[in-house]
Protein backbone atom coordinates (compact mmCIF):
# COMPACT_ATOMS: atom_id res chain seq x y z
CA UNK A 1 0.00 0.00 0.00
CA UNK A 2 1.23 3.75 -0.37
CA UNK A 3 1.71 5.57 2.76
CA UNK A 4 -1.09 8.05 3.66
CA UNK A 5 -1.75 11.29 2.79
CA UNK A 6 -2.71 13.62 6.09
CA UNK A 7 -3.13 17.04 6.38
CA UNK A 8 -4.89 17.51 9.75
CA UNK A 9 -2.82 15.49 12.01
CA UNK A 10 -2.09 16.33 15.93
CA UNK A 11 1.25 18.28 16.55
CA UNK A 12 4.32 16.11 16.87
CA UNK A 13 5.08 15.75 20.63
CA UNK A 14 8.99 15.90 22.09
CA UNK A 15 10.59 13.02 23.50
CA UNK A 16 9.83 13.11 27.17
CA UNK A 17 12.84 14.22 29.63
CA UNK A 18 14.59 13.92 33.04
CA UNK A 19 13.12 10.90 34.46
CA UNK A 20 10.33 10.29 31.84
CA UNK A 21 12.65 9.57 29.10
CA UNK A 22 11.57 5.92 28.82
CA UNK A 23 8.22 6.22 29.68
CA UNK A 24 6.58 6.14 26.47
CA UNK A 25 3.33 7.79 25.63
CA UNK A 26 1.67 4.82 23.49
CA UNK A 27 2.89 1.20 22.54
CA UNK A 28 6.65 0.95 21.75
CA UNK A 29 6.28 -1.55 18.75
CA UNK A 30 4.96 -0.89 15.04
CA UNK A 31 2.07 -1.42 13.98
CA UNK A 32 1.69 -3.77 10.71
CA UNK A 33 0.33 -0.42 8.63
CA UNK A 34 3.19 1.55 10.58
CA UNK A 35 5.85 -0.74 9.45
CA UNK A 36 4.77 -1.25 5.91
CA UNK A 37 4.62 2.48 5.86
CA UNK A 38 8.35 2.57 6.53
CA UNK A 39 9.76 -0.61 5.23
CA UNK A 40 7.63 0.14 0.96
CA UNK A 41 9.17 4.09 1.77
CA UNK A 42 12.56 3.01 1.92
CA UNK A 43 12.84 0.40 -0.16
CA UNK A 44 11.16 3.03 -3.01
CA UNK A 45 13.57 5.87 -1.97
CA UNK A 46 16.60 3.79 -2.04
CA UNK A 47 15.76 1.12 -4.35
CA UNK A 48 17.53 -1.50 -3.08
CA UNK A 49 20.74 -0.08 -2.58
CA UNK A 50 23.29 -0.56 -0.05
CA UNK A 51 21.43 1.78 3.00
CA UNK A 52 23.95 4.54 3.86
CA UNK A 53 21.36 7.53 5.44
CA UNK A 54 22.83 10.44 6.38
CA UNK A 55 21.21 12.73 9.08
CA UNK A 56 20.59 15.58 6.21
CA UNK A 57 18.38 12.41 5.20
CA UNK A 58 16.33 12.33 8.07
CA UNK A 59 13.84 14.85 7.57
CA UNK A 60 13.12 14.09 3.99
CA UNK A 61 12.42 10.69 4.37
CA UNK A 62 10.33 11.55 7.56
CA UNK A 63 8.41 13.80 5.06
CA UNK A 64 7.88 10.82 3.19
CA UNK A 65 6.08 8.87 5.90
CA UNK A 66 4.19 12.05 6.69
CA UNK A 67 5.87 13.13 9.59
CA UNK A 68 7.08 16.90 9.38
CA UNK A 69 9.65 17.94 12.35
CA UNK A 70 12.17 20.71 12.57
CA UNK A 71 15.63 19.89 13.02
CA UNK A 72 15.45 20.76 16.65
CA UNK A 73 12.97 17.74 17.10
CA UNK A 74 14.71 15.32 15.13
CA UNK A 75 18.20 16.19 16.66
CA UNK A 76 16.13 15.43 20.24
CA UNK A 77 15.09 12.15 18.89
CA UNK A 78 18.80 11.55 17.65
CA UNK A 79 19.77 11.69 21.34
CA UNK A 80 17.60 9.11 22.71
CA UNK A 81 20.49 6.40 21.08
CA UNK A 82 23.60 8.00 21.87
CA UNK A 83 25.48 4.91 19.83
CA UNK A 84 23.80 6.75 16.97
CA UNK A 85 26.30 10.23 17.12
CA UNK A 86 29.55 8.61 16.61
CA UNK A 87 28.09 7.00 13.38
CA UNK A 88 28.29 8.92 10.45
CA UNK A 89 25.76 6.80 8.45
CA UNK A 90 22.60 4.66 9.93
CA UNK A 91 21.51 2.04 8.43
CA UNK A 92 17.63 0.95 7.23
CA UNK A 93 17.19 -0.30 11.34
CA UNK A 94 18.87 2.58 12.54
CA UNK A 95 16.27 4.64 10.94
CA UNK A 96 13.41 1.98 11.57
CA UNK A 97 14.21 1.91 15.63
CA UNK A 98 14.30 6.22 15.16
CA UNK A 99 10.64 6.21 13.49
CA UNK A 100 9.43 3.92 16.14
CA UNK A 101 11.37 6.19 18.66
CA UNK A 102 8.85 9.18 17.39
CA UNK A 103 5.66 7.38 17.32
CA UNK A 104 5.94 5.17 20.55
CA UNK A 105 6.38 9.35 22.11
CA UNK A 106 2.98 10.02 20.56
CA UNK A 107 -0.48 9.76 22.04
CA UNK A 108 -2.90 6.82 20.97
CA UNK A 109 -5.14 9.57 18.84
CA UNK A 110 -1.79 10.55 17.51
CA UNK A 111 -1.33 6.53 15.97
CA UNK A 112 -5.06 6.38 15.45
CA UNK A 113 -4.72 9.19 13.06
CA UNK A 114 -1.07 8.66 11.21
CA UNK A 115 -1.98 5.29 10.25
CA UNK A 116 -5.61 4.07 10.25
CA UNK A 117 -4.48 0.94 11.86
CA UNK A 118 -7.36 -0.86 14.06
CA UNK A 119 -4.25 -1.95 16.75
CA UNK A 120 -6.07 0.68 18.21
CA UNK A 121 -9.22 0.57 19.61
CA UNK A 122 -11.03 3.82 20.33
CA UNK A 123 -13.28 2.65 22.93
CA UNK A 124 -10.07 1.68 25.00
CA UNK A 125 -8.32 5.34 24.47
CA UNK A 126 -9.61 7.01 27.51
CA UNK A 127 -8.48 4.12 29.66
CA UNK A 128 -5.02 3.78 27.14
CA UNK A 129 -4.14 7.74 28.59
CA UNK A 130 -5.28 6.56 32.47
CA UNK A 131 -2.55 3.99 32.09
CA UNK A 132 -0.21 6.23 30.37
CA UNK A 133 -0.41 8.77 33.27
CA UNK A 134 -0.45 6.08 36.30
CA UNK A 135 2.73 5.26 34.61
CA UNK A 136 3.99 8.61 34.99
CA UNK A 137 2.78 8.77 38.68
CA UNK A 138 4.73 5.54 39.47
CA UNK A 139 8.12 6.90 38.31
CA UNK A 140 7.59 10.03 41.06
CA UNK A 141 5.86 7.55 43.67
CA UNK A 142 9.22 6.55 44.91
CA UNK A 143 8.03 5.28 48.16
CA UNK A 144 4.75 4.02 46.56
CA UNK A 145 3.24 4.85 48.87
CA UNK A 146 0.41 6.31 46.20
CA UNK A 147 1.41 10.19 46.29
CA UNK A 148 3.77 12.42 45.77
CA UNK A 149 4.90 16.32 46.58
CA UNK A 150 2.55 18.47 45.17
CA UNK A 151 6.13 20.06 44.57
CA UNK A 152 7.32 17.95 42.15
CA UNK A 153 4.16 19.02 39.71
CA UNK A 154 6.23 21.51 37.63
CA UNK A 155 9.15 19.33 37.31
CA UNK A 156 7.02 16.60 36.36
CA UNK A 157 5.00 18.68 33.53
CA UNK A 158 8.28 19.94 32.54
CA UNK A 159 9.43 16.19 31.74
CA UNK A 160 5.92 15.78 30.13
CA UNK A 161 7.26 18.59 27.53
CA UNK A 162 4.90 20.70 28.64
CA UNK A 163 5.69 25.12 29.27
CA UNK A 164 5.44 24.82 32.86
CA UNK A 165 7.60 28.63 32.94
CA UNK A 166 3.93 29.84 31.10
CA UNK A 167 2.41 28.01 34.10
CA UNK A 168 3.81 29.16 37.06
CA UNK A 169 0.71 31.27 38.43
CA UNK A 170 -0.77 28.09 37.96
CA UNK A 171 1.44 25.73 39.36
CA UNK A 172 1.78 28.46 42.22
CA UNK A 173 -1.81 28.53 43.00
CA UNK A 174 -1.74 24.49 43.22
CA UNK A 175 1.47 24.97 45.98
CA UNK A 176 -0.35 27.85 48.08
CA UNK A 177 -3.68 25.21 48.23
CA UNK A 178 -1.06 22.44 49.13
CA UNK A 179 0.49 24.53 52.12
CA UNK A 180 -3.27 24.74 53.24
CA UNK A 181 -4.17 20.85 53.38
CA UNK A 182 -1.43 18.00 53.72
CA UNK A 183 1.60 19.12 50.55
CA UNK A 184 0.78 15.76 48.87
CA UNK A 185 -1.43 14.69 45.71
CA UNK A 186 -3.04 11.52 45.27
CA UNK A 187 -3.61 9.85 41.65
CA UNK A 188 -6.98 10.88 41.32
CA UNK A 189 -5.98 14.69 42.11
CA UNK A 190 -3.17 14.09 39.48
CA UNK A 191 -5.56 13.27 36.59
CA UNK A 192 -7.33 16.30 37.50
CA UNK A 193 -4.47 18.60 36.99
CA UNK A 194 -3.13 16.83 34.36
CA UNK A 195 -6.24 17.56 32.56
CA UNK A 196 -6.37 21.00 33.18
CA UNK A 197 -2.83 21.17 32.53
CA UNK A 198 -3.43 20.14 29.31
CA UNK A 199 -6.16 22.54 28.72
CA UNK A 200 -3.86 25.36 29.73
CA UNK A 201 -1.49 23.94 27.25
CA UNK A 202 -4.01 24.40 24.52
CA UNK A 203 -4.84 27.73 24.80
CA UNK A 204 -0.94 28.53 24.69
CA UNK A 205 -0.88 27.10 21.84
Amino acid sequence: MDYLKISSLPKILPPRKGRLIHVRRSQDELTPNERSMVEQMLARMFEGKEPAISREDFRILLLQVNLEMSDTLIGEYLALEPKWAKKPLLTFEDFTVFYRDILSNQTPFFRIAYSKDQSYDLPDLPQQNLEDARRVFSVYDDEKKGSISVAELPSIFSDLGYPTEAMSTYFGQLCKRAEESTGTVYFDEFVRVHNEVVDLSKGDA
